[in-house]
C-alpha cells in the first residue's frame, strides 16, 4: 500500500506513532511492511480443479515458484458476551504456478490442514533488502538512515523519516525537512515538506505553545441504507481541537477493514468518499477514530467489534409509466321479431370507451352510452287482435367493469341509468366469464333493463385478436315492450289515447346472433351482425348490424 501523506494531519499522526488495530490491516492486495521485510495480502478468488486462483499477480513482484502461506477466516459470536470474535488460522501453504497481470495459478505445496476455500486469505512473506543510506550534508545518524525495499523505496523512506522524528525538536525537523526536499527534489512529497518546513519557521519552532483541551464532541448522523454500487461520501463534523480523523470499513468481501485518512473540508468538518466497487451487498461497516490535539488516538463512530453498519440495496431501476392497452367501439344491431310487419321490432346502438389493466384484479373499466328504439307487445293482441306494437324509447350510459380472479375466470358488472319515455330508468347488466379476454372465451350472463325487459345472454368469443374474430351470442328475452305499465291510471290514459295500441308485455322470444370480423390494420377491426329471433314459429323474423373497434 503506497504511503500517502495528506496535510498537516499526516505528519502528525506518523509523528504520533498510530498505531492501527489488527483488523484496520490492508485489504486485499495490498503490501505492508513489517520487522524484517515485508508482507503481501491477497485472497482465494476461485478454485478449478486442482487450481487455486489468487488476486496476486506480476504487479505485486510475484514470481514463479513463491509459496505464499494460506489462512482461513474464522467470525464465532461468543455463547456468554454475544460479542462477534474474528480471528483467522492457517491451513498450509501454496506454491505459485502460473503469474498472470491480474491473477496467478497456484498449487497446494504440500499436505493442507484444510482444503483451500474462496474467500481464504493469502500472504506472501518477503526478507528486507540491504539497507539503502542516503547521502547528503546532514550527518549520517540513525535519524536520517533509511531502509527501502524494491518496490516502494520513496514511501518506507519518508515513513522512516516521521519515525524516527518523533520526540525531537522543531529545529531538527526543519533541518531534516530542508535535507530531504535538497537530496530528493523529484519526489511527490517534496510539496508536503517545503510546506511544513516553511510552518515551522513562520511559528518560531514552537510546536505546541499552549496546552490543548482533548474534549471533542461529535456531529453525525449514521446512514442506515445506500444504494449497491454507488460511491458513498460520509462527512461528519467534530467540536474540539483535533488533528485529523481516520476511517476503517470494510464490505462483506473483505476479510479485514481498510484504513482511510478522512478528507478536511473546512474547520472540524471530515469526509471520505468509497467508490463504487467497494459498495456490495449486503452491507458495508465501518468505525472512526481521531488523533487529538496531543496526539491520541480515540474511538469516535463504533470500533473494530461493534463497527456502524449500512444496508446496501439495489438500485431503483427506472421504469416508464405504464401503458394501458385502450379500445373503442360501436356497434348497431336491428331485429324483426314478426316476418318484418313492423310491430314487433328493435333497434340497439352502443359505444364505449374501455382500457385494459391487468389479468388479475381490476382487468378493465368501460364506460358507454347506448340508444334504445323498439315496438312490441303480446302475440296475442299483435296477431290476434291485429293491434299496434306500444312504443318504447331508452336512451341511456352505462359503467362497466372487469374483475379477474385469475387469468381464466373474471367477472363483469354494468350499472346502467337513462331517460325513457316515462322518465329516469335504470337497469343492471352481470356476467360470467371463463377464458381470456384476449383468447377464445365463453360468457354467460343476464340483463334487467328498465321500461324494456329482460334479457339472459350466451356468448362465445373466437380469437378476438385474430385477423377474422367471431362472435356467437344467443340471447333469450322479452324485450322490447317486456315491462307493462304499473301505473292502472297511466294504462287507463293510454289506452283511452290509443285504443289500438298493444298494452301487454312481449312474449319470451329467443335471438340467435352471428358477428363476423375482419382486422382491416391490427389496430381497427371492421364487423357484420346477422341474427334471426322470434317468439314462435309464426312470430319470428331476421336481424342485421355492424361494428367497428379500434385500439391503441
Amino acid at each position: 500500500m503506497r504511503l500517502k501523506v495528506v496535510g498537516t494531519f499526516a505528519a502528525a499522526a506518523l509523528a504520533a506513532g498510530l498505531a492501527r488495530p489488527a483488523e484496520a490491516q490492508a485489504a486485499s492486495g495490498a503490501e505492508s511492511a513489517e520487522a524484517g521485510g515485508t508482507i503481501v495480502e491477497g485472497h482465494v478468488v476461485e478454485i478449478q480443479n486442482k487450481d487455486v486462483i489468487i488476486d496476486l499477480a506480476r504487479k505485486h513482484d510475484l514470481r514463479n515458484g513463491d509459496v505464499l502461506e494460506i489462512w482461513r477466516p474464522l467470525k464465532v459470536r461468543h455463547p456468554v458476551t454475544r460479542q462477534t470474535l474474528e480471528d483467522r488460522f492457517r491451513i498450509g501453504s501454496i506454491r505459485i504456478s502460473q503469474v498472470l497481470d491480474v491473477m496467478s495459478f497456484t498449487k497446494p505445496a504440500k499436505k493442507m490442514f484444510r482444503q483451500p476455500e474462496v474467500g481464504d486469505v493469502v500472504i506472501l512473506r518477503r526478507a528486507a533488502p540491504a539497507p539503502v543510506v542516503a547521502t547528503s550534508s546532514v550527518p549520517q545518524t540513525a535519524d536520517t538512515a533509511v531502509a527501502a525495499r524494491p518496490t516502494d523505496v520513496e514511501a518506507l523512506r519518508v515513513a522512516d523519516i516521521f519515525s524516527k522524528l518523533r520526540g525531537t525538536s522543531p529545529e531538527h525537523r526543519i533541518n531534516v525537512y530542508v535535507w530531504y526536499v535538497r537530496n530528493f527534489p523529484a519526489s511527490e512529497y517534496v510539496a508536503f515538506f517545503r510546506e511544513e518546513a516553511e510552518l515551522l519557521k513562520r511559528s518560531g519552532g514552537q510546536v505546541s505553545p499552549t496546552p490543548h483541551s482533548t474534549s471533542v464532541e461529535l456531529t453525525f448522523l449514521p446512514p442506515s441504507s445506500a444504494l449497491i454500487g454507488a460511491p458513498l461520501e460520509l462527512g461528519l463534523h467534530v467540536t474540539g481541537e483535533i488533528r485529523g480523523a481516520v476511517i476503517h470499513s470494510r464490505n462483506r468481501g473483505e476479510v479485514t477493514f481498510v484504513s482511510s485518512p478522512m478528507v478536511s473540508r473546512g474547520p472540524g468538518y471530515f469526509s471520505a468518499t468509497f467508490g463504487a466497487a467497494r459498495m456490495v451487498s449486503p452491507s458495508f461497516e465501518y468505525f472512526v477514530e481521531v488523533v487529538t490535539a496531543t496526539g491520541k488516538t480515540r474511538l469516535l463512530v463504533g470500533s473494530a467489534r461493534t463497527p456502524e453498519r449500512i444496508t446496501l440495496v439495489q438500485t431503483p431501476e427506472a421504469k416508464p409509466p405504464p401503458k394501458y392497452a385502450s379500445k373503442a367501439a360501436i356497434m348497431t344491431d336491428y331485429a324483426d321479431y314478426n316476418r318484418m310487419r313492423g310491430d314487433d321490432r328493435a333497434w340497439q346502438t352502443e359505444g364505449y370507451f374501455g382500457m385494459r389493466f391487468r389479468d388479475v384484479g381490476v382487468r378493465a373499466a368501460r364506460s358507454g352510452f347506448g340508444v334504445y328504439r323498439g315496438v312490441g307487445g303480446s302475440i296475442y293482441d299483435l296477431d290476434e287482435l291485429d293491434l299496434d306494437g306500444r312504443r318504447i324509447g331508452l336512451t341511456y350510459g352505462y359503467l362497466e367493469g372487469e374483475f379477474g380472479f385469475n387469468k381464466s375466470v373474471s367477472v363483469i358488472g354494468r350499472l346502467v341509468m337513462g331517460l325513457g319515455d316515462d322518465g329516469v330508468s335504470s337497469g343492471v347488466q352481470a356476467h360470467l366469464r371463463l377464458g381470456s379476454d384476449l383468447d377464445s372465451n365463453f360468457t354467460v350472463g343476464g340483463e334487467v333493463l328498465g321500461g324494456v325487459g329482460l334479457r339472459g345472454i350466451v356468448q362465445l368469443e373466437l380469437e378476438p385478436e385474430s385477423d377474422f374474430p367471431v362472435i356467437l351470442r344467443s340471447e333469450v328475452t322479452n324485450q322490447p315492450a317486456g315491462a307493462a305499465e304499473s301505473d292502472e291510471e297511466a294504462a287507463l290514459a293510454a289506452m283511452t289515447e290509443n285504443p289500438m295500441e298493444s298494452l301487454s308485455e312481449s312474449d319470451v322470444g329467443v335471438r340467435l346472433i352471428g358477428q363476423f370480423g375482419y382486422r382491416v390494420v391490427p389496430s381497427l377491426v371492421l364487423g357484420l351482425r346477422a341474427s334471426y329471433q322470434g317468439r314462435n314459429i309464426n312470430h319470428s323474423g331476421p336481424g342485421f348490424g355492424g361494428a367497428v373497434e379500434y385500439s391503441w
